[in-house]
């Protein structure tokens, strides 16, 4: 049995599905909100050269008195395939000149 108000009564519903949840008898209002968010991460990583990532965007965000977490925006920013035109320099391999002083065998060991 699902319950769900209206008015000021409740009233039972039997329906065939078992622990049907009360987010399928209402429709959400929360899209409008989610496609101003992504439509306001996306304008703010254009204005920025598409260079910004999810961290410069949230810093950008809360001086303009908007709160993102920085994993939401990366899961916008994924959404709508942005991704950073920066490019990270990765660590290359090189060899030192350490410990190759050629040093003459004194002790004949």
């Amino acid at each position: 049995m699902s319950w769900f108000s209206s008015g000021s009564k409740k009233i039972a519903v039997k329906i065939g599905l078992p622990s049907l949840g009360g987010t399928t008898y209402y429709e959400s209002t929360r899209t409008s909100d989610e496609t101003e968010l992504e439509d306001t991460v996306e304008a703010v990583f254009n204005q920025n050269r598409k260079v910004y990532g999810s961290r410069k965007i949230k810093v950008t965000l809360e001086r303009q008195g908007i709160i993102l977490s920085r994993r939401k925006i990366s899961r916008i920013m994924k959404k709508r395939n942005l991704f950073s035109a920066y490019s990270i320099c990765k660590f290359k391999v090189h060899k030192g000149s350490v410990n190759e002083a050629e040093i003459p065998n004194l002790l004949n060991r």
